[in-house]
């Protein structure tokens, strides 16, 4: 988990973990060319390249099981519920640190598959690859199941304008100390797509 260069304080509205499902790049804010975090949120990179996590899918394949963190991507209604909760119980066994599960809709609502044992759940808030947060309203009709949304930026179609207002709206539903989840693939988030996250964050979590 990264966290901003070092500086005078800062008065935060809130403070929040951006936790970035990776499966393609990701930049460093603070690094040349983007803005830093200003000290009210910090962020964290789960991906198939980072051994310290644990990450577990409904198929039954694992990568880095001796990781310290684990994650399980993804959860749905059309799935078996007794594999996924199965699936679920063996990716959390035996892990010292927190957990996540990452929860899709497919119509019939958000699943949660298990609570003993998660930090978070991450209600996924995008219906295809294509899509970015079209099922926002449901979620918010729905009393934010998780918690915690995750938004699809991995499209290059999606411009630094929807990434910069829809990371603002997103921030703005998610309670101090918590998380928001952003998934990316199949392009990276760096240069001006990342800047427009930062941006987005810092306005939102300085008070």
């Amino acid at each position: 988990m990264r966290v901003a260069a070092e500086g005078p304080p800062i008065a935060c509205k809130k403070r929040l973990i951006a936790t970035f499902a990776l499966y393609s790049g990701l930049g460093t804010p603070g690094a040349k060319g983007v803005p830093a975090s200003n000290g009210c949120w910090v962020y964290e990179r789960v991906s198939k390249e980072n051994p310290e996590w644990k990450l577990c899918n409904y198929n039954g394949t694992v990568h880095h099981p001796s990781g310290s963190k684990w994650a399980y991507d993804d959860t749905s209604s059309n799935h078996v519920k007794s594999t996924e909760t199965a699936r679920i119980a063996s990716c959390r066994d035996g892990v010292p640190g927190r957990g996540y599960i990452y929860m899709t809709n497919r119509g019939n609502g958000w699943v949660w598959g298990a609570s003993k044992g998660v930090r978070t759940h991450f209600a996924e808030l995008y219906s295809s690859q294509y899509t970015v947060a079209d099922q926002y309203g449901a979620w918010l009709d729905d009393g934010k199941p998780g918690g915690a949304p995750m938004v699809n930026f991995g499209e290059a179609a999606t411009s630094t304008a929807t990434i910069g207002s829809i990371t603002k709206k997103e921030c703005g539903q998610v309670k101090d100390g918590e998380y928001l989840g952003v998934y990316i693939y199949p392009t990276s988030m760096t240069e001006g797509r990342l800047t427009a996250f930062v941006n987005a964050m810092n306005a939102c979590t300085k008070k």
